[in-house]
């Protein structure tokens, strides 16, 4: 129990996370984590037999006010626990859900392993990522000492001057995600994080800036 609700509360530690990564192709990679992305990197839309949830999947339900239902701060509210009573709760946990933390997604994009994404370079199976520009991914053990390999990967609106955004979140024992991809490497890694300052903390800057500027 509170599964969600526990994972909600440690992906605040990187919402409004900004990063940049400029890569070898001359691409930089941008993004930023959003609340409203969570839903779908823990898979969320699969599990279509809780009706909210159904509601997401079929685009009826935002995925922001999805987010606000989870975390209790909209005008209706969802008990996250309920999820775990879909007949699908148990696939997509161990596929996904079991794994995800703020501190590994960080851990795999800081790997710097990166691929420029092309779905039809696929062969055992078909995907829906088609639109995931790129894929970040790490090498781990499981739980049974397996080797398998992790992935975040992001899509592109299309317009350079926007940001990438997290599509999706897996673990596989198999690597067919990154097998015939075309690697590309990152120059640099920039991180800010762009939280709201406290009063204090404002005060503390302004008292900084007037002593510099004396």
């Amino acid at each position: 129990m509170n599964i969600i609700k526990n994972i909600i509360t440690d992906y605040e530690k990187i919402v409004k996370t900004d990063i940049q990564i400029p890569l070898s192709n001359g691409d930089v990679i941008k993004f930023m984590f959003k609340p409203q992305d969570l839903p779908h990197l823990l898979g969320l839309q699969h599990l279509v037999d809780i009706p909210v949830l159904f509601e997401y999947s079929e685009k009826r339900l935002s995925a922001t006010d999805l987010y606000k239902m989870m975390s209790g701060i909209g005008e209706v509210t969802i008990d996250t626990d309920e999820f775990e009573n879909s007949a699908y709760f148990n696939e997509i946990y161990d596929g996904r859900i079991r794994y995800f933390s703020s501190d590994l997604i960080l851990d795999i994009i800081k790997a710097k392993q990166i691929i420029k994404f092309d779905n039809s370079k696929i062969r055992t199976f078909s995907t829906k990522l088609e639109k995931v520009e790129y894929m970040f991914w790490k090498k781990y053990k499981d739980k049974n000492n397996n080797y398998g390999y992790f992935g975040i990967g992001f899509m592109a609106s299309g317009n350079r001057a926007d940001k990438n955004y997290p599509n999706t979140f897996f673990f596989r024992l198999d690597d067919e995600y990154i097998r015939y991809q075309k690697r590309v490497f990152p120059f640099s890694f920039m991180k800010k994080e762009n939280r709201d300052l406290m009063p204090g903390e404002v005060r503390q800057l302004l008292s900084e800036y007037r002593q510099k500027n004396k």
